[in-house]
């Protein structure tokens, strides 16, 4: 599988987009709190693109699922993932190895989406984990020492 050298370097975008609604909102239906935002959604245009946060190997891409519609599943390594949803098509197929930055398909608004948006999440070992943090993180090289 992918080596967990494949994602030392730093995450970018997956759209240029303004955030709309950040990771961790709280999410209600008929008044009732269900759950909380588990990704980042990003505002945009049906047709905008979609890129790769980085190195890896698409695990998925599905076509118009209830919830995410059309999506894509890329596998980072080190049971780190990244998921885009409510595409309005996709330009890679399950087995593709994608290098960061290339396009994963567009913007749409697939499955239970009230606009076109990106959606996107981030699942380490299991957990979502908010993409902002993933984007803000760099990987240190400095020795640790003692005190």
């Amino acid at each position: 599988g992918p080596k967990a050298t494949q994602w030392q370097a730093p995450f970018e975008r997956a759209t240029i987009g303004v955030v709309t609604s950040p990771f961790g909102g709280r999410r209600t239906f008929n008044g009732k709190l269900k759950s909380r935002h588990q990704g980042i959604d990003y505002d945009g245009k049906i047709g905008d693109a979609v890129t790769a946060m980085s190195d890896g190997v698409v695990v998925l891409a599905a076509e118009n699922y209830y919830f995410t519609g059309s999506a894509v599943f890329v596998a980072h390594g080190n049971e780190l993932y990244t998921m885009y949803f409510h595409l309005s098509r996709t330009d890679v197929v399950t087995g593709d190895r994608v290098h960061q930055g290339q396009v994963l398909g567009a913007i749409g608004k697939s499955g239970r989406a009230t606009g076109p948006h990106l959606h996107v999440g981030v699942k380490l070992a299991g957990t979502y984990i908010d993409p902002a943090d993933l984007l803000a993180y760099r990987r240190t090289l400095a020795p640790v020492t003692a005190p």
